[in-house]
This record gives C-alpha cells, sequence and structure tokens, in this order.
C-alpha cells in the first residue's frame, strides 16, 4: 500500500480543516489511503464542543465520501459524531466506493475530553486493500493490554494512530512514553504502525512543540518521522519502506509535486 500522512495546519471551524481535508483527497486521490490527525475534521481544540461545528460534521463527512468515491481512494479521519445525545471523539475509515466502513469511537478519553465526550466501548478491526487494518487513537497507546485483548484473533497488518501529541506528553520520566508504547505494539502485532499528528495546536498558542508524525515498522523500529512543527504530507510506499514529504505550503501556493526525504530516526 502507498499511504498519505496528512500533516495538516489547523483551524477553528469545520469549513476550514474539511476544505483542506478535501483538497488533499483530490490532490493525492493516486494513493490507496489518505490518512489525517485525530478530530481532522474540526479541528482537536476548545471548539470543538460549539453546536455550529457540530452540526456541519456530517456534511463535510458525505462530501468527503463523495470524493472517495469520485477518486477511488480510502481515507481515514478523525471527528465528533453525535449519536443521540451523546457525542463520541470517533475516527472513520471510508472506503474507496465512498462506503463509511467503520466508526472507531475513542475509549480512552483524556479527563479533559471526558467532560464533553461519551467513552466508546470495542475496537474491532476492518478489512483495506488485502490488508487487516485497525486504530488506536493518542494516548491509548498507553492502554495496550486492552487494545490487544480487543485485537485477539485478527491478524493486524496496519495500525494507524491519530494523534495530538506535544513534547509535554511523552517525557519518560515516569516510564515508557507514547512512542516506546507504539513501537512495542508494532512488534507484539508484527504490524506497521502510522501515526498522524497534529503539527500545531490552538489552545496552547503556536510556541507549543510537536511531535513529527512517525511510522513504526513490524520490527518495533522506527523508519522515518516527518518534520515536527510543520505542516507537510508524506507519502509512504510501505512495500519499499520509502517515505517522501511536501510541505503543504508549497501544495497550497503552487499544486508543485516536488518533494523531498523525511527525517529518519
Amino acid at each position: 500500500m502507498i499511504i498519505g500522512i496528512a500533516q495538516v495546519p489547523m483551524y477553528w471551524d469545520v469549513s476550514a480543516n474539511s476544505a483542506h481535508a478535501c483538497q488533499l483527497i483530490e490532490q493525492f486521490n493516486y494513493l490507496d489511503l489518505i490518512v489525517f490527525p485525530e478530530l481532522g475534521v474540526t479541528g482537536f481544540h476548545r471548539g470543538v464542543a460549539d453546536k455550529n461545528n457540530l452540526q456541519q460534521v456530517d456534511g463535510a463527512i458525505n462530501t468527503i465520501r463523495e470524493l472517495c468515491q469520485q477518486h477511488g481512494v480510502s481515507v481515514m479521519i478523525g471527528a465528533p459524531i453525535m449519536r443521540g445525545d451523546k457525542v463520541f471523539n470517533s475516527y472513520v475509515l471510508i472506503d474507496a466506493s465512498g462506503r463509511l466502513t467503520r466508526q472507531w469511537d475513542k475509549v480512552g478519553l483524556t479527563p479533559s475530553e471526558a467532560t464533553f465526550f461519551t467513552p466508546g466501548e470495542h475496537r474491532q478491526p476492518v478489512a483495506l486493500n488485502n490488508q487487516t487494518v485497525s486504530a488506536i487513537m493518542c494516548r491509548e497507546v498507553d492502554d495496550l493490554d486492552w487494545f490487544f485483548t480487543e485485537s485477539a484473533g485478527h491478524d493486524i497488518n496496519l495500525v494507524v494512530w491519530p494523534s495530538y501529541i506535544g513534547d509535554r506528553d511523552v517525557s519518560a520520566s515516569e516510564g515508557p512514553n507514547y512512542y516506546d508504547n507504539a513501537a512495542t505494539l508494532a512488534q507484539r502485532l508484527k504490524a506497521v504502525v502510522i501515526q498522524c499528528n497534529w503539527p500545531e495546536t490552538l489552545n496552547e498558542g503556536p510556541s507549543t512543540d510537536m511531535h513529527g508524525s512517525t511510522v513504526i515498522g513490524a520490527d518495533g523500529d522506527s523508519w522515518f518521522t516527518l518534520p515536527a512543527k510543520q505542516p507537510c504530507f508524506g507519502v509512504v510506499d510501505l512495500s519499499k519502506q520509502e517515505c517522501n514529504v511536501l510541505p503543504l505550503s508549497k501544495l497550497e501556493a503552487s499544486g508543485s509535486q516536488e518533494d523531498k526525504h523525511c527525517i529518519s530516526i
């Protein structure tokens, strides 16, 4: 599979975030799969709870579904999904026919998320392009025993890790950090782990240090990472273990296909 990692700039409203996602889907429609970060439709910020944002989510997802069907590309993206009076921090898989084939609701919420979101329950994988794919959402990578139990009986090849992770979240002073746990996850499942992280924040301001999205091989070794704190788009060829990255500023300005190698770890 050839997979795009959309390490995208963040906006306050659904219309801007979803429009940028749609632009990238159209630009990179030749890929097998494009992955976006946690809450990629709305942005990950205090405005997620705004009713105007929530009311636009379904329309944004339907537009993305139409583009997936039109171009024959699959997409994984995060969004707050309402069911009755409950709101879930969800990550959805839309396949190349435009079908929403899986909705994973975040189980391991942070304390601040739990004030707004309802926790999910299960995490079942799904077949995609002859692969078995699952998702682990941000800090859920600290809940490996739960994830392994949910994954039992499935030969998972690829785990997508949508994230909102900054330096403050990965200190190893109190034990293994998120990236150590992600390496353990890859080794245990013998699966490739592809993280898609936000390059910036809105709540804390632009100076917050965010980690670059990272790809971890099935042996637990990091293959490469995208540049930290920089909006960019990585193209990962799993069969060749290669990644190229295009800064999104160039993409928006000229649509240039010029690329450069991402940073190896």
